[in-house]
Order: structure tokens, then C-alpha cells, then sequence
């Protein structure tokens, strides 16, 4: 894959970069979104040595003493929490989502509220506590319709679809009628997984949202990463 193989160059250059303008920070957030995508290719050996790589406590202290954009969604202790999402520590994941969505609240990180929120209904979903994970994705999709967030929530790829395809029959199937706007974000959303949706409408469809970074993406990523 083309795309693929720039987006694996484009961190390669985002990381050499940090290292030599001495930025430790850049080289973290390369590292970090190679592992995100080692997940979405299910190299989870892959994703778990980029994490060890990203791993730097110095830049885990400044992180969390500044509210960097690159880094609101793009920290450690996230990636980690969805690495185990992804191999099935589902428990652990849980108990860590509880301390970071705290965290984040009294931080007022509110984007990183909703993104923590994301990876919490999924790890609700696959505890098979249903009822908690619908309710806490209805308020994370109420929040992303409204606020046009599509990114934040499908880069969680594959680990999204069961309950995002489960959430949808629920709301085709419910008894009140959802909003229009509601609706047509959710089969967006669908659209952009590749998931079944018997009622899609064929003109939503959006192609494959749930991919890599665009070069273009990481590299004002990096530009954002280095404060400018």
C-alpha cells in the first residue's frame, strides 16, 4: 500500500527529525502514532516495542504540566491503555480509563475526556456490560455529531466495530425515532469502518476513514508537536 508505505517514511523523517533538533517530544509522538498504527494492522509484538520506544518520562512530566494540541489525544498512558484494549486486558484497560477520565475532568481536557470515553464504551462492550457501554457512547456521539468529531472516533479501527454496529441496531431499532442529523452521523461512522449497515444509504459512504495519518496530517502533526 502506497499511502502506507509514505506514512511509515514520513514518521521515520517526524522521528530523525526530533532526535536531531534535540525534541524529545517529536520523537514521542512519531513513535506513538507508528504503534497506533501497528494495532490497526493487528501487529500488536510491532505496536508494543514502538510503545517501549516512545516511553520517556521526561516527556510524559511535560505533557502533562502543558496543554500541547498534538498531545491531547496523543500520550502514552492512552496508547498503552489501548494496546491492552487490543489484546484482550480488558480489566486492567477499565481500571486505568477510570484514573485518566478523572484526571482529564479535573484538567478540563475535555477532548481528551471524549477520547478516553471512546476506548471506555469499548471496554464496557467487551465485558458484556451493554447497558453502561450504550450509555456512555449515546453521550460520546451526541458530542461528536455536534461537535463534527470523526477522526477521534474511528481511530480506534477494528476494536470500534462490534459496538458501534451493535449501538446502531440498537437506535434503527428503538421505539422513538432518533434525530435525523444523529442518524446520519452514526452511518458515517459505519461507512467509514466497512461495517454492515442493511440501511445505509449508498451516498454516505466515505471510504476508508479508519486509515494512517495522511503525510500531509503528520506532518503539521509534527509542526504541532514542535509548538508552532
Amino acid at each position: 500500500n502506497g499511502d502506507l508505505d509514505d506514512t511509515f517514511q514520513i514518521l521515520a523523517e517526524l522521528e530523525q527529525s526530533g532526535f536531531a533538533r534535540a525534541l524529545p517530544r517529536v520523537v514521542s509522538v512519531a513513535r506513538l502514532e507508528l504503534a497506533r498504527v501497528r494495532l490497526l494492522q493487528g501487529k500488536y509484538d510491532d505496536a508494543r516495542e514502538e510503545l517501549m520506544r516512545a516511553a520517556n518520562d521526561n516527556v510524559a512530566d511535560i505533557i502533562e504540566a502543558h496543554h500541547y494540541p498534538a498531545n491531547d489525544l496523543q500520550y502514552h498512558e492512552l496508547a498503552s491503555i489501548r494496546l491492552e484494549l487490543h489484546t484482550g486486558d480488558v480489566d486492567s484497560a477499565l481500571g486505568r480509563l477510570e484514573d485518566q477520565v478523572t484526571k482529564a475532568m479535573n484538567q478540563r481536557r475535555f477532548r481528551r475526556v471524549l477520547k478516553l470515553n471512546v476506548l471506555k464504551a469499548i471496554a464496557l462492550h467487551k465485558k458484556g456490560n451493554v447497558q453502561k457501554a450504550f450509555s456512555l457512547f449515546n453521550e460520546v456521539l451526541k458530542t461528536g455529531s455536534t461537535e463534527g468529531y470523526y477522526r477521534l472516533i474511528l481511530d480506534e479501527g477494528a476494536a470500534l466495530k462490534p459496538l458501534l454496529s451493535a449501538f446502531n441496531n440498537l437506535v434503527s431499532e428503538g421505539k422513538t425515532k432518533p434525530d435525523p442529523a444523529f442518524s446520519r452521523y452514526i452511518k458515517v461512522l459505519l461507512a467509514g469502518l466497512g461495517a454492515d449497515d442493511p440501511g445505509a444509504n449508498p451516498e454516505l459512504e466515505t471510504g476508508n476513514i479508519v486509515e494512517p495519518l495522511t503525510p500531509k496530517e503528520i506532518q503539521v502533526l509534527g509542526f504541532v508537536a514542535e509548538g508552532l
